[in-house]
């Protein structure tokens, strides 16, 4: 009897282990990596809403195009908001502020975006999460939105 418990229990604590240990969308690591030790600086090379393109009068997927995220570190990244509108046709004021965050538990890495324009006393905010989908093999980072925000597609590229 004896020599039958071992391989018993062995099997048990394999089972109990694999059900534990959820497999994570992408490691601490390749988080790290998307800022890198001295930052890393993207550009916008598709920003997509297929679920409401309309949502801004003028054209969604080009007005993100020209902007440009530069990762500092593992939790802060800055926009910078280029020439090309979302909202009103040349508005004096353009802002971005943006976070994201590595979720250990799922292992997803989530941005999240505001962007404000203002033409005198009227303001237009744009505000959503997006979640890291998958890191190309040419280092491109594409990330899709969920929940509220499916449809959305944001992809950066890395610049040298």
């Amino acid at each position: 009897m004896k020599k039958y418990l071992l391989p018993i229990f062995s099997l048990l604590l394999f089972a109990c282990s694999s059900v534990n240990a959820p497999e994570l969308r992408f490691t601490e690591s390749e988080f790290n990596n998307i800022s890198g030790a001295n930052g890393k600086t993207y550009e916008v090379i598709e920003a997509v809403n297929t679920s409401n393109n309309s949502e801004t009068p003028l054209d969604y997927s080009t007005c993100h195009t020209d902007d440009v995220y530069q990762f500092k570190d593992p939790i802060s990244f800055v926009i910078t908001v280029g020439e090309k509108a979302c909202y009103y046709q040349d508005p004096p004021i353009q802002l971005a502020s943006s976070s994201y965050e590595y979720l250990p538990l799922t292992g997803d890495i989530q941005i999240h975006t505001q962007r404000h324009e203002q033409d005198g006393d009227e303001v237009f905010r744009l505000t959503y999460s997006l979640y890291l989908e998958r890191i190309e093999p040419s280092g491109n980072l594409v990330f899709v939105g969920r929940d509220q925000h499916v449809g959305r597609r944001l992809v950066l590229r890395e610049i040298q």
